[in-house]
């Protein structure tokens, strides 16, 4: 595929362009362009195929980015059990504080996009436990609240982490939406 006739397509037509990279991967028995695949892949939102490539990438990107996309790529396709599985396994296999901090905020939005509130809480409140003095964790944590139906609650993080910092923006906005 040309790059001026690649960009077309996903302009134009983005059914094309998953229709033409399906081609070219099939064509690419060396996997010569599997790096090209992987970014068109992405363009183009074919989180299947983006998937399906991880598995030939592991000389460029490194077990710890495979897993993460793993993750990532699967809960974009609503595959949440395999995106809490994947990020739990980095999750486990980390010893920085900060890194944990991270991929259990992750966590926690995967669980909350799959319905799992009483997970989500959990991680919410491991967040605040790791760092409470860092906004995110009380944000999340009132939005699962709220999500829960414990209005209380939802405003009391919301309020705290206003108090913690309150330069961040979305935590006013889900709390004036909340009120």
């Amino acid at each position: 595929i040309r790059e001026d006739e690649l960009r077309w397509m996903l302009w134009h037509d983005v059914e094309y362009a998953r229709k033409r990279l399906r081609e070219s991967i099939a064509e690419d028995d060396e996997q010569n362009f599997r790096g090209s695949h992987f970014a068109i892949a992405l363009f183009a939102h074919d989180y299947e195929i983006a998937l399906s490539l991880l598995d030939v990438m592991s000389d460029v990107l490194s077990t710890d980015q495979i897993a993460y996309y793993r993750a990532y790529y699967s809960a974009k396709l609503g595959r949440y059990d395999d995106a809490v599985r994947h990020i739990t396994e980095l999750i486990d296999a980390k010893e920085d504080a900060l890194e944990i901090y991270y991929l259990i905020s992750e966590r926690c939005g995967y669980y909350r996009l799959a319905g799992e509130y009483v997970k989500a809480s959990a991680d919410a409140d491991r967040l605040v436990e790791l760092v409470p003095d860092e906004v995110y964790g009380h944000y999340q944590r009132g939005w699962i609240y709220e999500l829960m139906g414990n209005d209380e609650a939802a405003m009391e993080n919301y309020n705290r982490g206003i108090e913690v910092d309150n330069s961040y923006a979305y935590i006013y906005l889900i709390r004036g939406e909340h009120y």
